[in-house]
């Protein structure tokens, strides 16, 4: 699925993103997209969706 703005504009998303050392020393970025519950918009396509 292709959701887009009615009004072709951006929207964002919440999210958390890190970038952690592990115990050999390596760098690893790790990033989530926070999710709820959907709306009335989105019920039909998904059971969750994107905090906006």
């Amino acid at each position: 699925m292709r959701i887009l703005k009615k009004d072709g504009g951006i929207f964002s998303l919440a999210g958390l993103y890190d970038t952690w050392v592990d115990p050999e020393g390596k760098k690893i970025s790790t990033c989530t997209i926070i999710t709820t519950d959907p709306n009335s918009l989105m019920a039909d396509i998904h059971n969750r969706m994107p905090v906006m």
